[in-house]
């Protein structure tokens, strides 16, 4: 699944015919045991394989279901350092952008920069500390696109019981650090993501496809 391909597809209005499919082969692909790719359990509470990384470019497919909770330390208020280009395969969700101000008099939440290191994310607590406010709530369905830009604090919201897959595309900027909004009090710390094993894998990428395979 190649990052320029996916980008024209979204860009030329032919996400709709070109994208499943192209997750579906991949997601095929890992199920059979031709590729293999360990799921990772992301603290926000969904599966990622990562599918592809070329240099700023990535390409992951996401999976939000019942048997992965969220395991965060802090709140699920987040913003990357890199611009989120994200399709929705099936299910649908929501993103609800927060508008941040400095906040030193009564803060809801202390900034943290996250820096990650395969499955290690460090957590570092800023002298930043700020109050949060819902600013937008969007929905997002099967065939819907959403941008998120580098440096907007958002919480994405999958519903409960409901099965949702992504197609997300990354492109990294060179300065910034991935940040959180936690606790105020709360200090630095270490959170350590869990990996599938290639069984649970290949079944978890076996079940996108057959969900795909069926919608298709």
């Amino acid at each position: 699944m190649d990052y320029a391909i996916v980008r024209a597809a979204i860009d030329g209005g032919t996400a709709a015919a070109v994208i499943p499919p192209l997750a579906l082969a991949a997601m095929r692909e890992i199920a059979s045991g031709n590729r293999e790719m360990s799921a990772i359990r992301h603290p926000l509470g969904f599966l990622c394989f990562p599918v592809r990384r070329d240099g700023e470019h990535g390409v992951c497919v996401h999976l939000w279901t019942a048997d992965v909770k969220q395991s965060l330390t802090t709140s699920a208020i987040h913003a990357h350092s890199w611009d989120l280009t994200s399709y929705v395969l099936y299910g649908s969700l929501r993103n609800v952008r927060n508008r941040i101000s400095e906040d030193r008099g009564s803060p809801t939440h202390r900034i943290f920069e996250v820096r990650s290191l395969n499955e290690t994310d460090e957590l570092s607590a800023t002298d930043r500390l700020v109050s949060c406010q819902p600013d937008s709530d969007i929905g997002y369905c099967a065939g819907s696109t959403y941008l998120l830009p580098a440096g907007e604090f958002h919480a994405t919201v999958a519903p409960d019981g409901e099965d949702v897959a992504t197609v997300a595309l990354s492109q990294s900027h060179t300065e910034g650090a991935d940040l959180a909004l936690g606790p105020a009090d709360m200090p630095s710390h270490t959170v350590t993501r869990e990996r599938c094993d290639p069984a649970e894998s290949a079944r978890i990428a076996g079940l996108i496809a057959e969900r795909l395979a069926a919608a298709g």
